[in-house]
């Protein structure tokens, strides 16, 4: 592709980056430094706000952002709500607060932040749940992800919420992996 003006080449660039970073995966795990089990939100667009479960998450990770110049948020409320603490850091790396982060987003550099205000006006918060679950393969180090079926969701919460890989990979039993 021959780039002729400054005109396309931004136009270019633009859709470019539209298309590399319009969604990702955010991963919440239980464990601090982005380890143990974790559920995940998948191909969630930026800003949207990502509730991991009942249960708060230890740390978070965003997957499959090619943006360098995106963030990662975490709230220690739910529905992303800045009433609590929050923390905020780079997508290519493991965001692990201090704190419990009950809900979690990321966005791309030129999204702008929403005030408490604009919120309130808002009649639905522009929220999903997890819709995906996993754990790291003690043997083989992979992780192996499992779609959550709504009829199972809260087995499969009150798995996650204990942090333990053993009853995660139980309440994954009869799921194909992903």
């Amino acid at each position: 592709m021959k780039i002729t003006s400054p005109a396309s080449f931004s136009l270019f660039f633009a859709a470019l980056t539209y298309s590399t970073t319009s969604a990702t995966d955010l991963r919440g795990f239980t464990g601090t430094s982005c380890t143990g089990t974790f559920s995940v939100c998948t191909d969630i667009a930026s800003g949207r706000c990502c509730l991991h479960s009942a249960s708060p998450v230890a740390s978070v990770r965003a997957i499959n952002v090619s943006a360098s110049l995106s963030t990662v948020w975490g709230y220690a409320a739910h529905e992303c709500s800045t009433s609590l603490a929050t923390v905020s850091g780079s997508t290519l790396n493991c965001l692990s607060p201090s704190f419990a982060m009950f809900s979690t987003r990321w966005t791309t550099l030129n999204t702008r932040e929403i005030s408490e205000d604009d919120k309130s006006s808002i009649s639905t918060p522009d929220c999903v749940s997890a819709d995906t679950f996993g754990y790291i393969d003690e043997t083989t180090g992979q992780e192996v992800l499992f779609k959550i079926p709504e009829e199972r969701r809260e087995v499969i919460f009150a798995a996650l919420a204990k942090g333990d890989v053993g009853s995660v990979k139980a309440s994954a039993l009869g799921l194909e992996p992903l």
